[in-house]
């Protein structure tokens, strides 16, 4: 399956998959490319809540990285 099957069903959903795609990978000009495609699209405020769920994402990784818990496992093993 891929992670894009389905978007066209959300509202801006390949927009968003876009989004987070980029705030997890290493390219700088591929956030502000996307971030700029959110605004066109959901406006600032789609931009911010956006954010928020992919820095709280980023946030919980990293607890659970501390106290042990190996999330990477958890997602890279059901998807092979």
């Amino acid at each position: 399956m891929n992670y894009l099957d389905g978007m066209d069903n959300l509202e801006h959903g390949r927009q968003l998959v876009a989004f987070a795609g980029a705030v997890a990978g290493p390219d700088r000009a591929t956030v502000d490319a996307a971030r700029r495609v959110l605004r066109e699209r959901m406006g600032a405020p789609g931009v911010g809540i956006a954010s928020l769920i992919a820095a709280n994402f980023s946030m919980l990784d990293r607890v659970a990285k501390v106290i042990g818990i190996s999330v990477d496992a958890m997602i890279i093993r059901p998807s092979a």
